[in-house]
């Protein structure tokens, strides 16, 4: 048989060395065909038996030992030459070889002329088999195992042999590789301990760093909302559930969810399994004891490697407190809006009272003591008077309520108001007065602190209603940056501290949120005005204070007042003046007041105690009133607040032009001529609106006679 007519199987998976072989046995004239494992060579084999099989021996699926093994235990098969290409030595590999019948070896690496010879080796003893001429065989004992050795046999003998002599210095070899590699596997494991000491000290860090955290550190099943799988221990002290319930319960989150909130939270977590990957959300829950806890939620969707929804893993962090200090600045921000509302309203009512008061007045001088409508008018100036009272209150709120600050010590203030509250409290309600030692002065206004004291008072003795303790104490103080940060409305420096405190029935968070608008009152109908406590707001903000109520159901209130500390010492009380007739007068005086009916009035009632009066509407007419004016004009009456020029510029502008004229300011409130805190300029006259008959005589005598301005020709 030529060699055109041969056939031969090449079985390899390195498509570069298959096509090697191929190449090489085609130019000798070969016939090749190529399979890439054992499988699919056995397949081939079945199909069509080749003359001659060259398989290399670590291949996939089914290595060139298993297809040897499988083609020689086919007696079809068995006398098909086998070959086995590899790059082994061994002497172990050759015993296997010649176990699973294959008839020859060839190693790699092989010159193209080695593989040739090789394989025309194989050829020449199938040849002389076919032509009858078979060659002896015999049996050794290899490796303990009896294999029968022929011809086509012999050169796998001689590489066992080959291999054997090598041995010995193999054995020496691997003796030395051995040891090396014990001590390389020793150095290994001293560093796999080392790594092992690192990673669990990395994991310790870790696990301190996650149960250190500020937050709450959570991992959670993105398949069922609710299932926990792991939980940091600071959720007990956050939310009063150990981490044990936690991971034992799925329906604990649904219920430790503030109801209000429930649906929202529920559904955020439900949008982050279907469509999100993060979330951020900040929701509430009811702490196990009771309280709201304000928590920010921030959520994250990890997938597993089939990009399937695995976990979520966040983190809570509790923002209550930034939650009730926003609250407040809100509730602040909207009482200093409702407070300009109520300061302009007030304004303007007080310019009506001035009108009713005046003119009720003057009607009741007019009609004999006798006549019916004097109880009438008396009723009419009454009303007055408690509107004007009420405007008052709200002019504080505002904080535009005329002031008339002294440095004061607060607890001689306190000591004069104590006489008035025990009478005020009742004897059921027992009165404690605590004043530290070198208690500090406070600038403000001492009747506008006693009103504090005597309105919060008041509001202590009715939440007891079956007794109690009022007390009132005194301290120096330092509020500092980390007590501003979380008291909103707060101003870092010194104070004088006064804090009222009863032991009564106490608020609750919703009730305290509205303490201080003006008209809420949790009293009856009837039995309150609601603006008790927000004359004091206004009166503190006013005064450049600050305050702050604490208060729990069943467990009373203390509200803490937080004045400025100045350095200045105390001015002495003035004296109340004696009460007398209302003065006259025979001085001219200028009347500037924007109000039509309020200014008719005002004059009447100079006219009627014996002044000249000339008015204008606003600053510029009274200007060139002024002017043209021939005599002398003793006294400017103005408004502080007119349009298009306030009575400050005015004044001033008349004092340059008319030196010898001295100045009264009439106002509800200051503005102007008064700083923006409502606080009068030191040495300025004022007339508060409403006012009496009686008081406006007293004011305007009272600046006639004061000394003559600096500057002025008077003598």
């Amino acid at each position: 048989m030529t060699t055109e007519e041969r056939r031969i199987l090449v079985v390899e998976d390195s498509a570069t060395q298959a096509q090697r072989v191929q190449l090489v046995l085609e130019e000798a004239g070969y016939r090749v065909e190529l399979a890439v494992n054992g499988r699919e060579g056995m397949a081939k084999v079945r199909a069509s038996p080749p003359d001659m099989i060259m398989s290399d021996v670590v291949m996939p699926e089914m290595d060139g030992f298993a297809f040897c093994q499988t083609v020689k235990s086919d007696p079809a098969l068995r006398r098909i030459p086998f070959a086995l290409l590899t790059g082994q030595r061994s002497p172990r590999d050759i015993v296997r070889g010649l176990e699973v019948g294959a008839d020859n070896f060839i190693t790699k690496p092989f010159e193209d002329a080695q593989l040739l010879a090789r394989v025309a080796r194989i050829f020449e003893n199938l040849d002389r088999r076919r032509r009858g001429r078979l060659d002896m065989e015999m049996t050794v004992r290899v490796a303990g195992r009896e294999i029968v050795v022929n011809a086509d046999r012999e050169q796998m003998i001689e590489l066992l042999f080959s291999t054997s002599e090598e041995l010995a210095e193999s054995n020496r070899l691997l003796e030395e590789v051995k040891l090396e590699l014990q001590e390389q596997a020793r150095e290994l494991e001293r560093k796999v301990e080392e790594r092992t000491r690192e990673l669990r000290a990395a994991e310790e860090r870790y696990r301190q760093l996650v149960e250190q955290a500020p937050a709450v550190i959570y991992v959670a099943d993105a398949a069922q909302v609710g299932r926990v799988l792991y939980m940091s221990p600071q959720v007990e002290p956050l939310l009063g559930y150990p981490v044990a319930e936690w991971l034992a319960d799925p329906g604990l989150l649904s219920r430790a969810l503030h109801p209000d909130d429930r649906e929202l939270a529920l559904a955020e977590f439900a949008r982050l399994r279907q469509t999100q990957r993060t979330a951020s959300l900040e929701f509430r829950f009811l702490h196990r004891d009771g309280p709201v806890v304000w928590v920010r939620n921030e959520a994250h969707l990890i997938h597993d490697e089939a990009d399937n929804s695995g976990y979520v893993q966040g983190f809570l962090l509790d923002v209550t407190e930034r939650r009730q200090l926003e609250e407040r600045l809100s509730q602040s921000q909207k009482l200093d809006a409702v407070g300009r509302l109520a300061g302009g309203i007030a304004h303007d009512f007080n310019n009506l009272l001035g009108v009713i008061t005046g003119f009720g007045e003057l009607a009741a001088r007019e009609l004999p003591s006798e006549h019916p409508t004097q109880a009438r008018l008396e009723q009419v100036l009454g009303a007055s008077r408690r509107a004007a009272d009420l405007t008052r209150q709200l002019l504080a709120f505002s904080r535009k309520q005329v002031m008339q600050p002294r440095v004061l010590d607060m607890g001689a203030v306190l000591a004069e108001v104590e006489k008035m509250l025990r009478r005020l409290i009742g004897e059921d309600v027992a009165l404690v007065v605590r004043n530290a030692p070198g208690l500090g002065n406070v600038r403000a206004d001492r009747s506008q602190v006693e009103q504090v004291i005597l309105n919060l008072a008041v509001n202590s003795r009715d939440a007891m209603p079956r007794g109690g303790t009022l007390t009132l104490e005194t301290t120096n103080v330092e509020l500092d940056e980390d007590y501003v940060r979380h008291h909103a409305g707060g101003v870092a420096g010194r104070y004088v501290m006064l804090a009222v405190s009863d032991t009564g029935i106490g608020m609750d968070d919703r009730t305290q949120a509205r303490i201080f608008e003006p008209f809420f009152t949790t009293k009856p109908e009837g039995k309150g005005t609601g603006l008790g406590l927000a004359t004091v707001y206004g009166i503190v903000k006013q005064s450049a204070g600050h305050i702050w109520v604490y208060s729990e159901p069943d467990h009373g209130t203390t509200f803490k007042i937080y004045l400025p500390r100045v350095d200045a010492p105390a001015d002495e009380a003035p004296a109340a003046p004696p009460r007398a007739a209302t003065p006259q007068g025979t001085e001219t005086i200028l009347l500037v007041e924007d109000q039509e009916a309020l200014r008719a009035m005002i004059r009447e009632l100079l006219e009627e105690q014996g002044y000249t009066v000339l008015e204008a509407e606003e600053g510029q007419g009274a200007l060139e009133i002024a002017r043209k004016h021939p005599g002398v004009i003793h006294l400017l009456l103005t408004d502080v607040v007119m349009p298009r020029m306030s009575g400050r510029e005015l004044a001033e502008r008349m004092a340059r032009e008319r030196p010898e004229c001295r100045a009264l300011y009439m106002s509800g409130y200051s503005n102007g001529a008064i700083s923006d805190r409502g606080m009068l300029l030191e040495g300025t006259a004022l007339l508060e609106k409403p006012f009496t008959s009686e008081r406006l005589g007293i004011s305007v005598r009272e600046a006639l006679d004061a000394p003559p301005p600096v500057g002025s020709n008077e003598r």
